[in-house]
């Protein structure tokens, strides 16, 4: 049987799902998703998500370098238990906060919005990259 959240007639209409949830060990909604990510890959001629696998091992525990996939050997994988966290947002906001907007908004392929963005960073001076420690 499968998992949906609860919403009924007395659910406000201003409701609206926001905020961050994880996927626990044990939980139905886990094992959900790991049989999804089972079968999907073992689908004759398919690709396994690298993403989907990791956040199926973080929310399992397996945190550092553990690979689930053929597809990453031979590369350093920082799995970690952020990786098992959905974030909800209001794309309006984040919108709001994303200094490019006006030069990618007419954009209409994968390639101008690229170039876009190299010409906006062009303009500014980025913060300095900071190595993640684990």
């Amino acid at each position: 049987m499968a998992w949906t959240p609860t919403i009924t007639s007395a659910t406000p209409t201003s409701w609206k799902p926001l905020g961050a949830f994880s996927l626990l060990p044990h939980t139905p909604e886990l094992q959900f998703l790991a049989e999804a990510v089972d079968f999907a890959t073992q689908q004759p001629g398919s690709r396994p998500s690298i993403i989907a696998g990791s956040v199926v091992a973080a929310a399992r525990g397996q945190f550092g370098d553990i690979h689930v996939s053929a597809r990453t050997q031979g590369s350093l994988l920082l799995i970690n238990s952020l990786m098992a966290m959905y974030w909800g947002f209001r794309v309006d906001g984040l919108a709001r906060r994303c200094l490019y907007l006006d030069q990618i908004k007419n954009t209409r392929s994968r390639g101008e919005v690229t170039q876009a963005i190299q010409r906006f960073r062009s303009t500014i001076k980025p913060r300095p990259w900071i190595d993640l420690r684990f």
